[in-house]
Parts: C-alpha cells; structure tokens; sequence
C-alpha cells in the first residue's frame, strides 16, 4: 500500500469520527431556543399541572426535577418532536427508569 493511500484512508476515518451523529443531533436539539421554547413543550407543561404524569409527584414532594418526555421517541419519530400529543411531562426518576425504547403514554393513567 503506498502513503498516499495510508493517509487518504487516515483522513477519511477521522473525517468519519467528526460527523454529527444522531446523538449529538437530539442533544442539540433538546438544549436548543427552538424547544425551549415551543407551544408543544410549554403544552405539555401546562397540561400536567406541575405534576409527574407517572407518579403524581410534584416540587411539594420534593421534586427538583420535571422533563418533557416524547412518548414516541425522536431518535425513531424525528418529525414528531414538536407534536403536543408526543409530549408528556414526566420527573426526573420516572424519565431515567423508562427505557428509551418505550412508548407508554402515563398521561391518561
């Protein structure tokens, strides 16, 4: 193999390791004034009145912590990340305890 192959396959693979990946997308995404600040996200929080929609638990018990959870998760429903009805408001325990790969609703519950 000569050099310039070597150092053409050593750019292209760390050109490879620089992309955006999907994670680094959905972080942005979740940090940004676009959600932040989106009718589905405040929606959501409004509908819960200040409350887990899994356990009930709200900052009187201690909760430091309330996320907007999409129930249909953006990795797999991109299009669906400012949809209200995909929107739920779940604590900071329930959220990390759902997998990732769950789509249960806890808002009718």
């Amino acid at each position: 193999m000569r050099l310039d192959e070597i150092l053409d396959g050593m750019l292209r693979a760390e050109a490879e390791k620089q992309k955006p990946t999907d994670r680094d997308k959905r972080k942005a995404f979740y940090a940004s004034k676009e959600w932040r600040n989106s009718k589905a996200r405040y929606q959501a929080l409004a509908a819960s009145g200040g409350k887990c929609q899994a356990c009930g638990a709200s900052p009187t018990d201690g909760v430091t912590r309330l996320v907007v959870d999409h129930i249909k998760p953006i990795r797999k429903n991109w299009m669906l990340r400012f949809a209200p009805a995909n929107c739920q408001v779940l604590c900071q325990s329930c959220n990390l305890g759902k997998s990732s790969d769950s789509e249960e609703d806890w808002r009718a519950l």
